[in-house]
């Protein structure tokens, strides 16, 4: 199974009680779960066992993971096609972002508003978000690839 995890982390949260904001509700994670959820936050992640596709599925249920069964490439945008991603607040290191990553970012930050991965394809596509240069893959497939390169650099988190 593939997944990502959707939420974000209060500050008074240790890596043994996690308390996770999603949709106006605070979850407690802890062992298993919290391991899984820190796993999936900042790129897709894999589980393999039967203990951790129980545990998973307890998350997805929470409403604090999105998974498929398959894992592969169209599992992957399906997932990130599911979330809506906003920016992430500036703290500590950041890994530098150039081209369609820095013109997203920076339309993310400027609006201050979430957004899905279709809307930005769309975006792209209208030319409202700049898409970096032109080239033959669809609005899709780069705001996938963009969205991806965003989440695992932190700077976008999944809601």
């Amino acid at each position: 199974m593939v997944y990502l995890s959707r939420g974000v982390a209060r500050q008074d949260a240790t890596e043994y009680r996690l308390w996770v904001v999603r949709g106006g509700k605070d979850f407690l994670l802890t062992g298993m779960e919290a391991a899984l959820w820190l796993n999936g936050r900042f790129r897709p992640a894999f589980v393999n066992t039967p203990y951790e596709k129980r545990m998973l599925r307890r998350l997805v249920r929470m409403g604090t993971a999105v998974a498929e069964e398959q894992e592969d490439v169209d599992s992957v945008r399906e997932i990130l096609g599911r979330c809506e991603f906003c920016a992430a607040r500036a703290s500590g290191f950041r890994f530098p972002i150039f081209g369609a990553e820095r013109q997203v970012f920076g339309w993310a930050v400027k609006k201050g508003a979430c957004f899905t991965v279709s809307g930005l394809a769309g975006l792209m596509e209208t030319g409202a978000v700049s898409s970096g240069r032109a080239g033959r893959e669809d609005a899709e497939g780069k705001a996938v690839k963009t969205v991806l390169g965003l989440v695992r650099k932190k700077r976008l988190l999944a809601l």
